[in-house]
C-alpha cells in the first residue's frame, strides 16, 4: 500500500469544516426537511485535493 499525505494548517481544517456543515444545511434546506440546521456529522463528503507541482509528491494541498 502506498501512503501519501498533505499537511493542513486547523485554520483550514476549521474553514473546510464550516464550509461542509453549511453545505449540509443549505442541502437540508433546499430538501425541506423538518430540521433545516441538523448536521449529520457521520456524512462523508469528497474532498478535492490539487497538486501542483506534480514532480513532487508532497505539494498536495486542499482546492478552493
Amino acid at each position: 500500500m502506498k501512503r501519501q499525505a498533505m499537511k493542513i494548517t486547523l485554520s483550514q481544517l476549521t474553514k473546510l469544516k464550516m464550509d461542509l456543515i453549511k453545505q449540509q444545511q443549505e442541502m437540508n434546506k433546499e430538501l425541506n426537511l423538518e430540521n433545516p440546521h441538523y448536521v449529520d456529522y457521520n456524512q462523508k463528503f469528497q474532498v478535492g485535493i490539487i497538486n501542483k507541482t506534480p514532480e513532487c509528491s508532497d505539494t498536495w494541498e486542499l482546492e478552493e
